[in-house]
């Protein structure tokens, strides 16, 4: 505030007394360690070698090191170096079980239940409205409104017990490749260079990247071939409402105003899937014709 107006127009005292705020607050100065510069260096060098690795079992290296620290003040530093300006982001991921489809990677500040809404009725939208998605514990999935949206749009889920992170095992798997082929080795100077470059990856682990559980070919490549019309037709007849997604599997995990969902009801649901099977059948007997 000093700053902003000017130190000779407002005093220290008036602008401590209209914040709330104790003058020895304001006064502390922060008190940085000698070692502090070196063992942020090294605690950076580890994420980037050990990526997989959690502050705890960089806080034993360090001390195999001799670097007396305890896992406190490792995970004070760890959560500082999210990006370059020292804020940590969190990402909610969401991949396509059936054909391991990176559907989208979400990089904010923070992330909230209405987050998850406003991303799952995109995909519902665009995509179609899986059988079951299965999750983690965490509070933006287990949130009262989630679950009933989700029971009103005919979503069961799938929770996994806490602290079993193998459950979820296509998630997690692919929260690795992330974390190996790209968190580790970059180092994002802002929330907006973080979000292009993990959407860029995510392009090209659909697109590009061979994947071996599916003959070492891409998830969703560019170029696709048009669905049997028979995949069409039992679509239309209320056989796989779901346009081919049985599960989806979805996590928010941490590195280092939206619009109301809840308006989007099972009627509106409904008719997109029906308008997407439509048009999809459409296409294909103009395909079939000029064929």
């Amino acid at each position: 505030m000093r700053d902003t107006l000017g130190r000779d127009v407002v005093t220290e005292r008036r602008a401590c007394r209209v914040l709330g705020q104790s003058r020895n607050t304001q006064r502390r100065k922060a008190c940085v360690a000698d070692d502090e510069p070196q063992l942020v260096k090294r605690i950076v060098w580890m994420a980037s070698e050990y990526g997989r690795y959690g502050y705890r079992r960089i806080t034993a290296l360090l001390r195999a090191e001799v670097w007396w620290v305890n896992h406190k003040r490792v995970e004070q530093i760890w959560r500082q170096k999210g990006t370059a300006d020292g804020r940590a982001f969190r990402m909610l991921t969401i991949v396509d079980e059936f054909t391991r489809e990176c559907l989208t990677i979400d990089v904010s500040r923070k992330l909230t239940s209405e987050d998850v809404l406003e991303r799952l009725s995109d995909l519902f939208v665009h995509q179609g409205v899986p059988d079951h998605i299965r999750s983690d514990n965490g509070s933006e999935f287990t949130a009262t409104r989630v679950r009933e949206w989700l029971g009103r749009v005919g979503v069961k889920t799938l929770s996994i017990e806490p602290g079993s992170p193998w459950e979820n095992g296509s998630i997690e798997s692919f929260n690795g490749k992330l974390r190996d082929e790209l968190l580790a080795r970059e180092v994002f100077d802002t929330l907006l260079e973080a979000k292009v470059l993990i959407d860029c990856w995510r392009k090209a682990y659909n697109t590009v990247r061979p994947h071996s559980s599916l003959g070492y070919r891409p998830p969703a490549p560019e170029s696709r071939r048009p669905c049997p019309l028979a995949s069409a037709t039992a679509s239309a007849s209320g056989q796989g409402r779901s346009l081919g997604r049985a599960t989806l599997v979805i996590e928010t995990g941490s590195f280092s105003g939206g619009r109301s969902v809840l308006d989007i009801g099972d009627a509106f649901i409904d008719f997109v899937a029906r308008l997407q099977t439509v048009v999809a059948t459409k296409i294909w007997s103009w395909y079939e014709r000029v064929r």
